[in-house]
């Protein structure tokens, strides 16, 4: 607070007339003092009541006072209002406010109070013309000029204040309103409601009410009564974008794109600056062809992300740099937005004198503004150009449709932990500093798993990554010379499910390096397994050689690139038959070992200077005779600001050819798709804000790290499932044709249930095979914060989401699920394998700090279902990014095989396929990654079928039961 104060204190207000104009007011108001009407009285009472400490009496004297139009001093209404505002008297303060800019409209502290007030109350809109008129006259501080381009920034002074008043026990409709508002932010449902509920209990509904009550509603996936909502309240919000921009969402899960367009663009017209309305309406026209329209509208919604970042570091900066306004005042203008451009460059030239930009900048935007009222530039209007008044717009009905689906049956999914009793033990260290508690950034992410056969025996075996003492690559001590005992990196032999043994010894895997993730595939296609390491430092290729041992693969490369790699995948990237290794990593070298501390809800570098530096991702081509080079850069896929953490390799668009999905920590994340034209360099671009991965669906970067693939809605496309941050969501991504995705966490069911869960490893499973593939998730935080927040838990429980059909879950209670899904964990790498062979998927989860977990799915009622293993012979063996489609009484499930398979995991190379009650497939449909197609008839259900390009029909192997 007393930053932001000597902050606004140095730049006082923008223009030198307003203090004219004030000077002005102040003599009218003090004439004004003489009047002795009952108002008067009223205010001067109740200020020199909350000066003597009586709160209660002075707020009498207010409620007195209000219903007339009080000729009181706008000093005195200010005093008042303050006095109000700080005892949390919102309602009363609000009115003061009000009334003292009726009286003095052109004093900027008291319309700024006003607008404060107003936007922490959730009316962005409302607040945003006090905003405006300030800018056009004069007098907008840097405390206010960021909320232009971001509408959900808040001050911890402020929230700490309603939290005071709240406590103290003050009964307050706007303060239960602004409560609401917070709580809707952070997707606290259940608190929402309840100050909703109180606000209305004390003053009836307002539109303030119905405004947030919508969104709640919305958002927490109560869809009839959301609906029920919208038909009541049409015409009450006309003018609202925000509510334009729901509109377009109800239109969109109906399936009536056109009424989704229009409702998007009603929002644009009204708001050019609203992202969601600009980016929702960018791909509704996409998807209806217009595309040169919708390409503009995708890079205004670009800038105007950016310059949602840029106002979001100004205000978190305890130093604002003249690079910042800079970049601030390029984007508003380069939007179109001249007046927050002029109001930038305005206060670049207080701060920071004889700045030569901001000069010429104001020089070239003030003809235009001068005689104009508005926000955006004369000359070109970012709503001209495009007119969708003639799109169709269905009235607002109450329809069957929208209404819940059917009521399913009471799930009966239960697992078991079994690691201790098959003797799977491993503890994943991860190198902390015991002694002095201090937190440094390498020890957050865990080690890895994958899922191998070795021995080819035909049971899935399985790889922990080790960490062990902290990593020297980056260290301070990296060149010394002295030896350190180093933990190894763990092998378990899965002996027919009876045991797994520990075979690392005599499998002769030495890696020793600081682990992370890992990935097999069989780079030298001779029928084997290989599995290939990610570190903190050099990573590592062993080969399988066939007797259960494997034999590191000395290459000049691996020595040559040496990063902090987390995630990474083997499969044949530019289709040429050769394997390739693509490696996701996190920060450069400098970075691995910073210090991190807690700042809210997340962890910063301590040294706030020394932001984190992200390492560029690195793609790895096989030169088809087992070597390897370096093609990241001929490739198209250089970017340096990832801080990579989850990999899915998969052919997203269904054209033969393999796209790459990174999530990446609080930065965009990128999708890669191949767009290599016959005859041309192989090629990849970064299509992730394009195609809507980028961000989550409010347009915010997200602290990605899980990721799961597989068709979540049964439309045959691959939906992506990412993790986050704690005070976050986990985000769905439903594909639409054309690899383009959309955020359908909300309608999804799911949005509230990650909220105070920080999520990490992910994976799609149908647990109780009934054909919808279900979540499992396993968290964790990555500092202990409960000292600080005792509502947030260090070691957390996994959760389980069950699909309920057509892409809509539920969360199971933990106590349904077993014993090991009570208890709390720091989750982090998750695999999934059927690790008994008995066609219930199972998973495999790494923890820091306690034993592994192997989670037997021993779910009764259960539906039958057929197991899929690919061989491709015309191209890798691995068959990666074939997809396969099986057929029972015209019902279609599809499913791909992919690689990376998300937070430094390896899935066994197989998938299940849930049938319910289907006795018989009709069909078996498998497209391999050479584009060849093969097609195979009435097959037995209950069997794992090994299926071999331009081979013999299947191959049924045997199934334990």
């Amino acid at each position: 607070m007393t930053r932001w104060r000597s902050i606004w204190l140095a730049i006082g207000v923008v223009f030198t007339a307003m203090l004219v104009a004030s000077i002005g007011d102040r003599r009218i108001h003090r004439r004004e003092r003489r009047k002795t009407d009952t108002s008067i009285r009223s205010i001067e009472q109740a200020l020199l009541s909350f000066q003597q400490g009586n709160t209660d009496y002075a707020i009498a004297q207010i409620e007195a006072a209000m219903g007339t139009q009080p000729n009181a001093a706008s000093e005195d209404l200010f005093a008042v209002g303050r006095y109000c505002y700080d005892a949390g008297r919102l309602r009363q303060a609000r009115w003061c406010l009000e009334e003292a800019v009726r009286t003095a409209p052109r004093v900027p502290k008291v319309r700024l109070q006003l607008a404060t007030l107003i936007y922490i109350s959730g009316q962005y809109s409302e607040a945003l013309s006090h905003w405006l008129y300030l800018l056009r006259n004069g007098g907008l501080d840097l405390i206010s000029l960021p909320l232009l381009g971001n509408r959900d920034l808040r001050w911890g002074y402020e929230d700490a204040s309603l939290d005071r008043a709240l406590n103290a026990g003050v009964r307050d409709s706007v303060l239960y309103v602004s409560l609401a508002h917070r709580a809707l932010a952070q997707s606290d449902f259940e608190k929402c409601h309840s100050m909703l509920q109180a606000a209305v209990e004390l003053s009836g509904e307002n539109v303030a009410v119905q405004s947030l009550r919508g969104r709640l509603l919305y958002e927490s996936g109560r869809r009839e009564e959301f609906e029920a909502w919208l038909c009541r309240t049409a015409e009450v919000f006309d003018d609202d974008s925000d509510v334009w921009v729901l509109r377009g969402h109800y239109y969109r899960q109906k399936d009536e794109p056109a009424a989704a367009t229009r409702c998007y663009w009603e929002a644009y017209r009204r708001d050019p600056n609203h992202y969601i309305a600009a980016d929702s309406l960018a791909r509704s026209l996409l998807s209806t062809r217009q595309t040169t329209v919708a390409k503009e509208l995708q890079e205004r919604a670009s800038r105007l992300r950016e310059y949602a970042d840029i106002c979001q570091h100004i205000h978190n900066s305890d130093v604002v740099l003249e690079s910042q306004i800079r970049r601030a005042a390029e984007l508003s203008f380069l939007l179109s937005c001249y007046r927050d451009s002029y109001g930038w460059a305005s206060v670049a030239q207080v701060m920071y004198p004889n700045t030569d930009w901001a000069v010429a900048l104001v020089s070239q935007i003030s003809p235009d503004i001068l005689s104009w009222s508005g926000r955006y530039s004369q000359s070109f209007d970012p709503r001209g150009g495009i007119d969708l008044s003639d799109w169709p717009l269905p009235p607002l009905e109450l329809s069957p449709a929208f209404g819940e689906l059917e009521t399913r049956h009471e799930a009966s999914i239960r697992f078991q932990d079994v690691a201790e009793r098959v003797g799977m033990k491993f503890i994943f260290e991860d190198g902390a500093d015991l002694v002095t508690s201090e937190t440094r950034l390498f020890e957050f992410t865990g080690g890895g798993v994958a899922v191998l056969d070795f021995d080819m025996d035909g049971w899935p075996d399985i790889f922990f990554a080790q960490g062990g003492p902290p990593p020297e690559f980056g260290s301070r001590s990296e060149s010394n010379t002295f030896a350190v005992r180093r933990s190894h990196d763990q092998l378990f032999r899965n002996l027919q499910a009876v045991a797994l043994v520990n075979e690392t010894k005599r499998s002769r895997l030495t890696d020793a390096l600081y682990g992370q993730g890992a990935t097999v595939g069989d780079f030298n296609s001779d029928g084997f397994s290989d599995l290939y390491v990610a570190n903190i430092g050099t990573n590592c290729l062993f080969a399988n050689n066939g007797d259960g041992t494997f034999s590191k693969v000395e290459g000049e490369i691996f020595q040559q690139v040496e990063s902090w790699t987390t995630s990474c995948a083997m499969a044949d990237i530019n289709h040429d038959g050769a394997m390739d290794i693509f490696d996701v990593n996190h920060v450069v070298r400098e970075g691995v070992h910073t210090r991190m501390c807690k700042l809210g809800d997340a962890t910063v570098p301590c040294e706030r200077v020394h932001q984190l530096k992200a390492a560029p991702d690195i793609l790895l081509l096989g030169d088809g005779q087992g070597g390897f080079y370096d093609a990241t850069r001929s490739s198209g896929l250089v970017s340096e600001d990832g801080l990579g953490l989850g990999l899915v390799v998969a052919d997203f668009d269904q054209d033969s050819t393999l796209d790459i999905f990174v999530a990446n920590d609080a930065r965009a994340n990128f999708l890669y798709l191949n767009r290599t034209v016959a005859g041309a360099p192989f090629r990849f671009d970064n299509h992730a804000v394009a195609n809507g991965v980028a961000f989550s669906g409010t347009g915010r970067s997200q602290a990605c790290m899980g990721i799961a693939a597989d068709d979540a809605d049964g439309d045959g496309l691959l939906d992506l499932f990412v993790t986050n941050f704690f005070a976050d969501y986990n985000t769905l991504y439903r594909q639409l044709p054309g690899a383009v995705f959309e955020d359908v966490t909300q309608p999804a069911g799911i949005q509230a249930t990650s909220y105070n869960f920080l999520g990490f490893g992910v994976q799609f499973v149908d647990a109780d095979l009934d054909g919808d593939s279900d979540l499992i998730i396993t968290n964790g935080d990555v500092v202990d914060f409960s000292d600080v927040n005792d509502q947030r838990s260090y070691h957390q429980r996994p959760q389980f989401l069950e699909n309920t059909g057509q892409g809509r879950f539920r969360e199971l209670p933990p106590e349904q699920l077993g014993e090991f899904f009570q208890s709390k964990q720091l989750g982090r790498s998750l695999a999934k394998l059927d690790w008994n062979r008995d066609g219930r998927g199972d998973i495999v989860i790494s923890h820091i700090g306690s034993p592994a977990a192997l989670l037997s799915n021993i779910s009764s009622s259960t539906g039958h279902y057929i197991e899929v293993r690919l061989v491709a012979t015309q191209s890798c063996r691995d068959a990666t990014g074939a997809i396969v489609t099986v057929t029972t009484n015209g019902n279609r499930s599809v499913k791909q095989f992919t690689a990376g398979d998300g937070y430094l995991a390896s899935n066994q190379k197989s998938q299940i396929f849930g049938l319910g009650d289907v006795l018989r497939i009709d069909e078996l449909r498998i497209k391999w990654p050479s584009g060849q197609t093969e097609v195979y008839s009435n097959l037995a259900v209950d069997r794992t079928f090994l299926v071999v390009e331009e081979g013999p029909p299947p191959y049924q192997i045997s199934t334990v039961h």
